[in-house]
């Protein structure tokens, strides 16, 4: 593993949190804005934040919602949890 792929994966639940500060979003809608912040330097893959976001939520830090959509299956739309500050 380069040094670029360790900074990108040791980053991952950092930027998530960062693009999930603003709105809730979708896993595609997370990546697509992490690639557009970056004008295209960084590019996250589906098998980086999917298990990153599941990481946030056993933490407590992001949850997700799943909604039904009659034409498209299911969608999971992701959000930030506020913590009270100490």
């Amino acid at each position: 593993m380069s040094h670029i792929d360790r900074l990108c994966k040791g980053s991952a639940p950092l930027l998530i949190l960062n693009v999930l500060e603003s709105e809730k979003k979708y896993g595609y809608q997370i990546m697509r804005e992490l690639e557009q912040r970056s004008d295209g330097y960084f590019t996250m893959t589906a098998a980086l934040l999917y298990p990153t976001l599941h990481q946030l939520e056993l933490d407590g830090l992001a949850g997700c919602v799943v909604l039904v959509l009659m034409s498209m299956g299911l969608a999971l739309i992701f959000s930030l949890h506020r913590l009270n500050a100490i």
